[in-house]
């Protein structure tokens, strides 16, 4: 192989890996029905939702939270307005290499949280959706607001992607 041939080789190569990294950030840039995104960082990975709640959350400003390698857990409060009249509304992770991710969402009566468990740990046979992507239904009357809450851990890279959409939208 010729030295041109080699430096094209490479140019190609780069320019192929740094178009699918930009493809992959611009293709998800939208959040749906998701209002915000705040975030906390639980280091020890031992707080539960009654621990966590009444805490302090700092503001995700980025559309892709991505905390690259990490041993934390981090939880997330995402805020969903249903300005739209959509039924089935659905929250997806656009990530398919995460740990776990647990939906902790009010009890509609009463105190406390329904959970629900996604992401690796979880196997397919018991998924309520057969998607690598963490996946849950949620119900958000018209006009309404609902405030959830995600923990999430990886034994990969932690970017968390999130979207609130409706049932077509999240199998893309």
């Amino acid at each position: 192989m010729t030295t041109l041939s080699r430096l094209f080789c490479c140019l190609s190569m780069i320019l192929l890996v740094v178009g699918t990294s930009a493809t992959a950030q611009t293709a998800f840039l939208d959040r749906g029905l998701v209002s915000s995104v705040s975030v906390l960082e639980d280091k020890a990975g031992v707080w539960t939702i009654d621990s966590v709640e009444n805490k302090p959350f700092g503001t995700e400003k980025n559309i892709v939270p991505n905390y690259g390698l990490t041993e934390s857990v981090y939880w997330f409060r995402i805020e969903a307005k249903n300005d739209r009249h959509w039924d089935d509304l659905f929250l997806k992770v656009h990530s398919g290499i995460l740990k776990s991710v647990d939906l902790y969402v009010p009890a509609t009566v009463g105190k406390g949280y329904t959970h629900t468990n996604a992401g690796e740990v979880v196997p397919y046979s018991v998924k309520e959706y057969n998607t690598q992507f963490p996946v849950f239904r949620l119900k958000i009357p018209y006009d309404s607001s609902i405030t959830v809450w995600l923990r999430v851990s990886s034994n990969n890279v932690m970017e968390v992607p999130i979207s609130v959409a409706r049932e077509y939208s999240i199998w893309e």
